[in-house]
């Protein structure tokens, strides 16, 4: 009997000057996970009402560093025994330089990423991976290839709504090209689809998030429903809940401690009938949390560190190729822990 566990996951969820910081190479420093948490000083008037308005300056370039350090198992039982363990870190550099903001504030900014760096450990097996530094020969890493220095546009709100991503051409081009056949080139709209909705969009997700444009101070809570999302069998119904934690100052400016939570809903049958095979799922177990630093008088964030982690299993029942009845449990757990930072 086979079986599949099928865990389709959305994440419900990862300062220079001028052009000399678009082109300012990376340092070894900037390559190293760092999970220091950002220290504030007190304010004097930490109940103070201040407004969260993405407002980043034209033409200069703002540098971050994102972490996501990822740990899965996965285990088997039944006809087939198995437990594997996988540990994972990326890390990604990217230069982000404001090159048009209009009248309402609406930014039109130009994505680089300009170094992406990847080591795994999945059941004993490493690999390592460094964009400029690692010569790709089997074509493993074509994906990230693609992505490093081929700038992209996205189009953000004074609020952190993505409202657009564009100019993806070079990357799907690149992508085609290092894939060395394994795309169909009559799918390039459908690849760059892909690639906005399944990459793009959630990478710049981790440092803008959709911010009230009243006025805010310390306590206030506010919600924000996301789309419903499918994690077979079941549809995934949920809510980012924001509170301001605090306001404190780092060297001179206003800096709010944003708390992030998620509250969710999971609907659908947990037994159901396929192809002569009987499953069983359990309530599943999803936790998004975090906080955002965010730097009032500038206008972006400081620093970002979320906490994600999904448990899910199931059992199966069926009869094998023999007609014996078989019986089977699998389980997956996914922890990521995502940390971003304005390295300058």
């Amino acid at each position: 009997m086979k079986y599949i566990l099928c865990l389709l996951v959305s994440v419900l969820l990862f300062v220079g000057c001028g052009k000399k910081g678009e082109n300012a190479p990376v340092s070894k420093d900037e390559i190293k996970v760092d999970s220091t948490e950002l220290k504030l000083s007190a304010s004097s008037n930490p109940n103070q009402s201040v407004n969260l308005t993405y407002k980043l300056e034209k033409d200069k370039t703002y540098r971050y560093r994102l972490v996501m350090l990822t740990d899965q198992e996965m285990s088997q039982t039944g006809t087939v025994n198995r437990s594997d363990k996988g540990v994972q870190t990326l890390i990604y550099i990217m230069n982000l330089t404001p090159v048009n903001v209009d009248n309402d504030g609406t930014m039109d900014i130009r994505f680089n990423i300009v170094k992406v760096k990847m080591d795994v450990n999945a059941t004993g097996k490493k690999i390592t991976y460094e964009s400029g530094v690692t010569k790709d020969t089997a074509g493993q890493f074509f994906d990230q290839e693609a992505m490093v220095n081929n700038p992209f546009e996205a189009r953000i709100s004074k609020s952190g709504e993505i409202v657009e991503v564009s100019k993806t051409d070079k990357i799907v081009a690149k992508l085609i090209e290092l894939a060395k056949g394994k795309i169909d080139v009559n799918q390039k709209e459908q690849l760059k689809g892909q690639i906005v909705d399944g990459q793009l969009k959630p990478l710049i997700g981790q440092i803008f998030r959709e911010l009230p444009l009243n006025s805010v101070n310390k306590n206030y809570t506010w919600t924000k429903d996301q789309a419903p999302s499918q994690m077979p069998p079941f549809t995934v119904k949920s809510k980012n809940v924001y509170k301001i934690q605090d306001l404190g100052e780092l060297s001179g400016d206003k800096v709010i401690t944003l708390n992030i939570g998620l509250e969710t809903i999971f609907e659908g049958k947990k037994e159901i009938s396929q192809n002569g095979a009987n499953y069983k799922f359990n309530d599943p177990k999803l936790i998004t949390e975090g906080k955002v630093y965010f730097n009032v008088d500038k206008g972006y964030p400081q620093q970002v560190k979320t906490h994600f982690i999904l448990e899910q299993s199931f059992s199966a029942t069926g009869k094998d190729q023999k007609g014996q009845m078989q019986k089977g449990d699998q389980s997956q757990r996914i922890d990521r822990k995502t940390i971003v930072d304005l390295l300058k």
